[in-house]
């Protein structure tokens, strides 16, 4: 940050210390603004953009300890340097610790003015590049946990399509098999038609498979809105339990169903019935 790009606000309810500051730091290329006391310095402080302000720890109205807390609520890096001709231990501990950065007591010199001011936006350089290294940081993590959840993602597909591929071989492999023994001529033709069931049998688990992976990309599918309707969700969860109660009783379950309250939402009857199967 070179000197004529530094803007810097002195804020002190005395028109000569302000003058007196602006005519020191001006002729420096510095840009400086001033105001007289806590509430236009806020204002001005909001309207533009400062690195620098020279505050008076004794003002009218809004002191500066409380001005201090509410620069640093605006923006943490702005430095802030307390003016005073009441230096004391315990007051530089309390804007030290509410983020003072540096004092400069009452009277000071032209040169003093101009060592605090460059000294504080020294340490102005310092915390922006420290605020860009950390936003760097955020960025390289965000990044590299992208990164790891894409790699988990691209893993679970690759096991996801292995899985897949295994599955869809081994109908497809019956059917092969069926097929060329009976062209090879070891099935009888009296043994034609268990072999056909067979086939069909295996076809339509085939097919099965198929239908159930298109019905997965379709619901990975952002949905359109226009496709949406209300839908009550007990009555999807009704026609799942029909559905499953052949299944149940021939196993000798008892399939019991309570549904109190359930909500209308806007969804595809299609896809939350898939997702109860």
């Amino acid at each position: 940050m070179g000197e004529s790009t530094a803007n810097i606000l002195v804020i002190d309810d005395e028109v000569g210390m302000r003058e007196g500051c602006r005519r020191v730091l001006a002729p420096k290329g510095f840009q400086v603004k001033t105001a007289e006391h806590g509430v236009e310095g806020l204002r001005k402080l909001r309207e533009g953009q400062f690195d620098l302000v020279l505050l008076d720890i004794m003002m009218p109205g809004m002191s500066g300890l409380e001005l201090l807390e509410r620069i640093r609520e605006h923006d943490p890096n702005i430095v802030c340097v307390m003016i005073t001709g009441f230096a004391t231990v315990d007051l530089a501990a309390q804007a030290m610790k509410q983020g003072a950065r540096d004092f400069l007591p009452k009277p000071f010199t032209s040169d003093e003015l101009l060592e605090v001011v460059r000294r504080g936006l020294d340490e102005r350089q310092r915390l922006l590049a420290l605020q860009q290294q950390r936003e760097r940081e955020e960025e390289s993590f965000e990044l590299e946990r992208v990164l790891q959840d894409a790699a988990k993602l691209d893993a679970i597909e690759s096991r996801f399509m292995l899985v897949i591929v295994h599955q869809l071989r081994n109908p497809a492999g019956v059917l092969k098999n069926y097929l060329q023994l009976m062209r090879a001529g070891y099935v009888d033709a009296d043994d034609w038609d268990e072999y056909l069931e067979k086939l069909e049998q295996r076809a339509g688990q085939l097919l099965g498979m198929l239908d159930d992976l298109l019905e997965l990309a379709h619901l990975k599918e952002i949905p359109n809105p226009s496709n949406l309707k209300p839908v009550d969700a007990a009555d999807i969860l009704e026609t799942v339990v029909l559905n499953f109660q052949p299944v149940a009783d021939a196993k000798g379950l008892d399939l019991i169903v309570q549904i109190q309250a359930w909500p209308t939402i806007l969804a595809q009857p299609g896809h939350l019935q898939s997702l109860w199967k």
